[in-house]
């Protein structure tokens, strides 16, 4: 058993998605960081993730930025389990030897995220459930040592998966009420979104929903993986509530469940879970998002479906397996980003 503390937290996300460019956000998160790196133990070891796996990084801004940032002293990895993405970099956190370190939530480029849900059939094309992604930016310093200043702690962190078969969704939804029941009285934020397999899994809670805390999505608008973090904002810094749980959907099958208080003193610590860990290429992974944006203008069948191929998180192998989390192994050094995988090799 250990503890495990959020310290300090920050996000932007405009509700209009072309207010600010992926230049524009990453700009703000400097301003921001620049006031954290004062701070004694500042991270030295940094959680990249993004509810778009690495088609984030096909971004030109991004890869500019990660080009500048990225010196020896710094250890950057890329992890992500679709918008459960938080969740992800939490539980390898936990079970790293790392004492600190910051999560970067890069939800930049908005036709690069909306790629990936109309890919799923959760997106904005015709017939779909009409998701449509909020661009942002969001930064989190998780910590397993407790200050005077921190916002809050985090007693429990779980990833459950559906499992395949008939019977799947119904286990699913035994496995979350199981893991609610350890804190019954701990008022629940939905995991309500505009989405038909999330509507389905809703009527499984149908006696507790009535009351359950809104979701902060209460429209089409779809906050991707920062969504949790906005709710910890909304619900437990702003004093409304000292404890919370944060239910929250991701791709391929997924529900996060996370409980936060912003009691650092609580007696309840974080049990680390056993991690399943996939071990993925940047390099092939960017290649594979590369070949579909060379088919985009010719089909949109065939880019749909090369995209869909392309990420991990929803691919069936991966169903039943809790606590999933993926983590990609650069081929090549940050700085090289632009040089193997700039503009000049598709739109970007």
């Amino acid at each position: 058993m250990m503890d495990l503390f959020i310290r300090r937290s920050w996000f932007l996300q405009p509700a209009n998605s072309e207010a600010l460019s992926s230049t524009a956000l990453l700009q703000a998160l400097d301003r921001e960081l620049a006031s954290w790196k004062n701070e004694v133990d500042f991270p030295s070891f940094w959680y990249l993730t993004s509810a778009a796996e690495v088609n984030v990084l096909l971004d030109d801004s991004l890869q500019s930025w990660l080009s500048q940032r990225a010196q020896p002293d710094l250890q950057l990895d890329f992890v992500a389990s679709a918008c459960t993405s938080w969740h992800a970099a939490i539980l390898d956190f936990a079970s790293s030897e790392q004492q600190d370190v910051l999560v970067v939530q890069l939800e930049l480029n908005q036709y690069r995220q909306q790629d990936c849900l109309d890919s799923l059939g959760i997106g904005i094309q015709p017939e779909q459930d009409g998701l449509s992604v909020v661009t942002g930016i969001a930064v989190s310093w998780l910590s397993k040592v407790a200050t005077a200043c921190d916002e809050a702690k985090i007693l429990e962190c779980d990833l459950l998966s559906q499992p395949s078969g008939l019977d799947g969704l119904l286990q699913l939804i035994r496995l979350v009420r199981r893991r609610l029941a350890t804190a019954p009285d701990t008022p629940v934020v939905s995991f309500d979104i505009h989405s038909r397999w999330g509507k389905q899994l809703l009527k499984g809670f149908s006696q507790q929903v009535r009351h359950w805390l809104t979701s902060v999505e209460s429209d089409q608008q779809h906050f991707l993986s920062i969504k949790p973090l906005r709710e910890m904002h909304t619900y437990l810094l702003s004093q409304q509530h000292r404890e919370i749980w944060i239910l929250t959907l991701g791709g391929g099958g997924r529900i996060g469940c996370l409980r936060l208080t912003s009691d650092s003193n609580h007696p309840h610590g974080f049990i680390p879970r056993a991690v399943h860990r996939q071990r993925l290429t940047l390099d092939a992974s960017l290649r594979q998002f590369q070949a579909a944006l060379a088919v985009k203008e010719h089909s949109a069948d065939a880019f749909y479906a090369m995209v869909r191929s392309a990420m991990s998180y929803p691919q069936k192998r991966f169903r039943g397996h809790h606590n999933q989390v993926f983590h990609w192994h650069p081929s090549h050094s940050w700085q090289q980003l632009p040089q193997h995988y700039g503009a000049q090799y598709g739109e970007a």
